[in-house]
């Protein structure tokens, strides 16, 4: 996705939400959750 993709050239790390895309359309994401209140944690942490 154009997002995912603006992060990375960006050299940005990207969370990836699920509520328009479904994982799989947001696999080059550096985290994939289906909302703000399942964030993982490492992302967090980051």
């Amino acid at each position: 996705m154009s997002g995912v993709t603006a992060a990375k050239a960006a050299g940005a790390r990207c969370l990836g939400i699920t509520s328009t895309f479904d994982a799989a359309q947001l696999a080059d994401a550096d985290w994939i959750a289906p909302d703000l209140a399942h964030v993982p944690p490492d992302a967090l942490a980051w």
